[in-house]
This record gives structure tokens, C-alpha cells and sequence, in this order.
């Protein structure tokens, strides 16, 4: 189901992302000529906006030019350890060339350190229509945005999920994923899963359409909440909480 999710979500991420301010800046656009950067052997024509990794052959047939650095800098997420390369061709963003950095890259090119990045490319920026929260999905990691992070992305669009967020009740600290608010169908969320979302903040209720406070058939001392996001039996601290409200006279539920 989230695997799911996510692979729908990446389509409407990219499908929706439009070039803003831009949260790296080029170094400059380059002339024409041959260029390499520091952490591969490969060798690249540039010629007027497009750049074209050659062979030895085609090397040796222009006369093995002295290939020039590429304008390339490092940047990663402050809240990832992964780095990234990225080459301005020019400054048109399509031009950029981005390449996610193993050890021995970043060894060969050495050891650069980089610096905070506001936008990467292939981020995914998400809204659930639980909170007004944005999330940026990057190598795996969610993450949530701050203001100011979300300005230096350049205020990237984010796709928003609007039937499906997180909620819980407001006595009780189970958090829900819901995936489809019309039925509220809930699922268990772990802590892993939440850590997995990004944290996002879960809509509070207080009661919800359908649900009760019934006696346990059992033991009439223990009360049991049965509604969307919950069945179990609750604790006094948590019927307080609710507003103490009365359970059902001619209903029990039996766990």
C-alpha cells in the first residue's frame, strides 16, 4: 500500500514541478570545448548547450585537447548524508548535469565538502490534506519543511494528496494512516511507519461519525471506545478526556 502510494505520488511530484528561483546557482555557463570534471575519467564536448561524453578514438582524433575543469559544485540536503554532484552547462536547469556521489567519487575529487542545497533533482515535494505541511521525498528519506527550507527549494509546487493524511483522537495517542477520508479506512501506523512520513502532524478529533463508548460484556467497569481510528478498551485518564461520556444502555462489546 505505501510503496503504492509513493510510486503515485512521484508521478504527481514530477509531473507538477515547474523551475522556480532556483536553489543552487551556476558557476557560469562554459564555452565551447572539452571539459572533466574531478571524479571520473570521462571527458565531455560542450558545444553550445549540449554536452557529449566522448571516447579514446574521438579524443585522439581531435588531438587530445587538455580537457578544462567542469564548473561542477557538491551539495547535499543538511538533512541527508547523501552528496551530490552537480555541473552547470549553462544556466538553464535542464542543462545541469546531476550525479549522486558514491566514496570512491567523492574520494577522487577530494573530499569536497559541500554545502546545503535548497533543491536536488528528482526531490518530490508532497501535501497531505491532513495539515498544512509540506514533505520533500529524496533517496528514500522524508522530510518536512520548514518555511524557509521550502523557500530555498524556490518554492517548489508539491503535490497534494487530498484524500488520504493522518489522524488520531485527541484522548488517545494513536496515530492513523487514513487512506481515504470519505470512509476514514484507517491503518495502524507505526512509529517506524510515522519516522518513514516525515512526521507529519495528525488532524486531532474529538468524535467521529458512527463511533460509541460501550461497557466491556465481560467486566461493566471497563468502558471499550469502538469508532474508525479505534477499538479498544480505554483508561479512565482517557474517558475524562473525552468528556466522560456515557456508555451505550443497551449495548456491550466483548474484545
Amino acid at each position: 500500500m505505501f510503496r503504492t502510494l509513493l510510486r503515485r505520488v512521484g508521478v504527481l511530484a514530477l509531473a507538477t514541478t515547474a523551475t522556480t528561483s532556483l536553489a543552487v546557482t551556476p558557476a557560469s555557463a562554459v564555452d565551447v570545448g572539452y571539459y572533466k570534471n574531478a571524479y571520473s575519467d570521462t571527458i565531455y564536448r560542450y558545444n553550445y548547450g549540449t554536452h557529449t561524453p566522448i571516447d579514446y578514438a574521438t579524443w585522439e582524433r581531435a588531438g587530445f585537447p587538455e580537457p578544462r575543469a567542469t564548473p561542477t559544485s557538491y551539495v547535499k540536503y543538511a538533512w541527508s548524508p547523501h552528496v551530490y554532484a552537480v555541473t552547470f552547462w549553462d544556466d538553464a536547469e535542464d542543462t545541469w548535469q546531476w550525479e549522486r556521489m558514491d566514496f570512491a567519487m567523492w574520494d577522487r575529487a577530494g573530499k569536497p565538502t559541500p554545502r546545503d542545497a535548497g533543491w536536488i533533482e528528482g526531490s518530490q515535494y508532497l501535501k497531505w490534506a491532513t495539515a498544512d505541511e509540506l514533505f520533500v521525498l529524496s533517496d528514500g528519506i522524508t522530510h518536512k519543511l520548514t518555511y524557509a527550507e521550502w523557500q530555498a527549494s524556490g518554492f517548489r509546487p508539491a503535490a497534494e494528496i487530498t484524500h488520504q493524511g493522518f489522524m488520531k483522537m485527541t484522548w488517545a495517542p494513536e496515530i492513523r494512516y487514513i487512506d481515504d477520508l470519505a470512509t476514514y479506512e484507517a491503518y495502524l501506523l507505526t512509529y517506524d511507519r510515522w519516522e518513514f512520513f516525515g512526521f507529519p502532524t495528525p488532524r486531532a478529533v474529538h468524535r467521529l461519525p458512527g463511533d460509541g463508548f460501550f461497557t466491556d460484556c465481560e467486566n461493566e467497569r471497563t468502558i471499550i471506545y469502538d469508532g474508525p481510528l479505534l477499538l479498544r478498551a480505554i483508561t479512565y485518564d482517557e474517558w475524562v478526556a473525552a468528556g466522560r461520556p456515557a456508555p451505550s444502555e443497551t449495548e456491550c462489546i466483548k474484545l
